[in-house]
């Protein structure tokens, strides 16, 4: 009688064993590499913000769109160093635990931290509770679970009661679908004691909720492990060069750079040039001319549409000066510029508005300044659509910041006088 047949149970005996034979092989396995892309950029940056080294001269805050700036590796010429660690569809409340992530582990702080953000990631719009993205039964994002629980109590008994013809219309659905989309991103970025630190009340259990079934590693990993296994193709084996010119704006119209390559394959080139580039990826340089075709024939619409919602749009600013008081209580310089925008944006409301706002917020603190570019807004045909840069947007973005603004950050933050762990190895 062999040892498990001597249990009540052996199937469950050996489900068990197969499940933590699993879970053992899941964690020693790289499973980020067979992730989707976002999901892998996701776990390499947390990977990178969590090491030791290098401790970066400079360190770049944004979302997808400022992801379009190119780092800088140190060189005999320009010995300081800048990391790009921007990530898209985030929101605008995580960036200060993001700053602490990157410090906790590493001895010497930043010169500078330098937010690259959209200004519209501040639209309140945005600024919702993750559980109550509609904000229908909370009235802050401290809210505690009871007083989340009456208000849905009352409230739900309240339209019940009201008379037909008065119901309300949602007016943040943009949050629902940023969380059921991206959340992934905000919950690889952060393990399960960092995200009760962030949050409170039914906040917190919301998170926590969400949080909880991705210590279980074959769980948080599960689409790569089914395409990886039901999935597989045998195309999936040996590797797929490409044409030097594939790297280049005028390869992207080609068709024959755009082959079906493997997870694991795309995602070590997207590490190697993220290496390269020192974290700079421009995400409108990975559709293909179909998808660029798609988006171009969409462009104009969009940029109405967004037009339209920036001219009744507000912005909410605390989250952004919650980031400015963390990074100057700890000695390091504030950077705020801006990624330009299109110029259709340039006389919307929320543009004129925005922009005196964070200059009026960053004047209280000493160790802050505002610097922009010389040309803030670009013409719409550098835009993929009507927030991502095009090929050449991204060309012209980096020629721009290192001949504008870097020099104006490194009068104001200049870099440290060692040179020691400040870049990745050659």
């Amino acid at each position: 009688m062999s040892f498990i047949s001597r249990f009540k149970y052996p199937a469950l005996i050996i489900t068990a064993l197969v499940f933590a034979a699993l879970e053992i092989t899941v964690r020693f396995l790289p499973m980020e590499y067979a992730s989707g892309a976002g999901v892998f950029m996701t776990n390499h940056r947390k990977n990178l913000a969590e090491s030791s080294a290098p401790e970066f001269d400079y360190i770049v805050f944004g979302d997808s769109r400022s992801m379009s700036l190119m780092g800088h590796a140190p060189t005999p010429g320009e010995p300081y160093s800048m990391y790009n660690f921007s990530l898209p569809a985030m929101g605008q409340r995580y960036f200060k635990y993001y700053l602490r992530k990157y410090l906790r582990n590493r001895t010497r702080k930043p010169s500078a931290l330098i937010f690259a953000g959209d200004p519209a990631i501040f639209q309140k719009s945005w600024s919702h509770a993750y559980h109550d993205p509609q904000m229908i039964y909370s009235d802050s994002f401290d809210d505690s679970l009871g007083r989340f629980l009456w208000n849905r109590f009352d409230r739900r008994l309240t339209r019940l009661l009201r008379p037909v013809g008065g119901r309300e219309t949602p007016s943040h659905i943009t949050g629902e679908m940023i969380w059921d989309v991206f959340s992934h991103r905000y919950l690889h970025l952060f393990d399960i004691g960092e995200l009760s630190e962030q949050l409170t009340g039914a906040e917190r259990v919301f998170i926590l909720r969400e949080a909880i079934p991705l210590t279980v590693h074959s769980y948080k990993f599960r689409d790569a492990l089914v395409h990886y296994t039901f999935g597989f193709k045998l195309e999936y084996l040996g590797d797929h060069p490409l044409p030097s010119e594939c790297r280049s704006c005028a390869g992207l119209q080609q068709e024959r750079c755009y082959i079906d390559i493997p997870r694991i394959e795309d995602n070590k080139n997207i590490e190697r040039d993220m290496r390269e580039r020192y974290g700079q990826i421009n995400l409108g340089n990975r559709l293909t001319p179909s998808q660029r075709y798609y988006h171009f024939s969409l462009r104009d619409s969009q940029i109405e549409m967004q037009k339209q919602a920036l001219d009744g749009a507000t912005s909410v600013l605390d989250p952004l000066e919650d980031l400015v008081k963390e990074t100057t209580s700890l000695g390091i310089r504030f950077i705020m510029t801006d990624m330009p925008s299109i110029d259709a944006y340039r006389d919307t409301k929320y543009h004129r508005e925005y922009f005196p706002a964070v200059v009026k917020m960053l004047a209280r603190y000493p160790g802050a300044r505002m610097i922009r570019f010389s040309q803030p807004y670009y013409p719409r045909d550098l835009f993929i659509e009507q927030v991502h840069y095009e090929c050449l947007g991204s060309e012209r973005l980096n020629r721009d910041f290192f001949r504008d603004v870097m020099p104006k950050i490194l009068e104001f933050a200049p870099p440290r006088a060692d040179s020691a762990n400040r870049g990745f190895e050659p």
